[in-house]
């Protein structure tokens, strides 16, 4: 996102400042804020971030303070100074604005991975929409949605971690533009295994799988992973697919092939697979697997 697109909605508030009369405004006022405009509109945001600075220090209590906040918020957002432009944001309180810039505000929450603070924010805004939002809503909704699941990541406890799962689940779910669902779909994959929906996480996993060649193996192991859960003949051969591509995987692989196979009684086949793989498996696995 652009800092254009991000600022876009706040310039007409500040450019009506031209036309407002002297006589609500004073001549150093108006005249400042012009100035403000004018260099937002040549680009120049190193000074317009200075000027701004300098006119709420002069002008405190000025009415286009928080505009001005919503400004330097986005400014610093652009910038990656995310601290910075969540004390721009938090300085607003017209809730008109806060709207608005919603969005912003959540984004900085994510990349500083305050994600229990992010989905406490949203939340109100969650239970009761405006037709203000509504153009954002999808944003608000994957954001809140990736909040819950980061939170579900690393949860202690099993029951809270699936409830947190599941709530992240609903607000993916509720994610119309495809878009941002397709960003979702990792994390569903991983959610249908947190709360323990083995078959739909291995499908997952596998349909990803498929359009994700760079992470292929990676998430066949995790399909794998799944399928040993209610089918091990499947996870077999799956794990026997990731084998075969000699990749970072392999050695976990084919130690999960060789526990599948002593469970399935196999035991020639434990040999001729150790066999065949020993001189490629690191030392610990080896060592492992001289146990079975």
């Amino acid at each position: 996102m652009t800092l254009s697109l991000l600022l876009s909605s706040t310039v007409p508030s500040i450019v009506m400042a031209e036309k407002f009369s002297p006589k609500t405004y004073s001549d150093e006022e108006s005249f400042r804020v012009r100035k403000i405009v004018e260099f937002w509109k040549d680009g120049d945001f190193s000074i317009v971030e200075n000027q701004i600075s300098t006119f709420l220090s002069d002008f405190s209590e000025s009415e286009f303070g928080e505009y001005f906040h919503w400004v330097l918020g986005d400014i610093f957002l652009e910038k990656k100074a995310y601290d910075q432009a969540l004390s721009q944001y938090r300085a607003i309180s017209h809730p008109g604005l806060k709207e608005q810039m919603l969005v912003n505000e959540l984004q900085c929450y994510y990349k500083l991975q305050q994600h229990e603070t992010l989905y406490q924010v949203a939340q109100p805004f969650l239970s009761n929409p405006s037709p203000t939002l509504s153009e954002n809503l999808d944003e608000i909704h994957l954001f809140s949605a990736e909040a819950l699941f980061n939170q579900a990541l690393v949860a202690d406890e099993k029951e809270t971690q699936q409830l947190l799962a599941k709530e992240a689940r609903n607000l993916y779910y509720k994610i119309d533009q495809r878009q941002y669902f397709k960003q979702a779909e990792f994390a569903l994959a991983r959610i249908h295994a947190i709360t323990e929906e083995y078959p739909e996480a291995a499908t997952a996993f596998k349909n990803l799988a498929k359009t994700n060649p760079a992470l292929a193996q990676d998430l066949l192991f995790e399909a794998a992973t799944c399928e040993v859960e209610f089918d091990k003949q499947a996870a077999l051969e799956t794990f026997l697919t990731v084998q075969s591509e000699a990749n970072d995987r392999f050695s976990e692989s084919t130690y999960n092939i060789l526990v599948i196979l002593f469970h399935n009684q196999q035991y020639d086949q434990i040999i001729t697979n150790f066999d065949a793989h020993k001189d490629n498996l690191d030392a610990d696995t080896v060592s492992e697997l001289q146990l079975i």
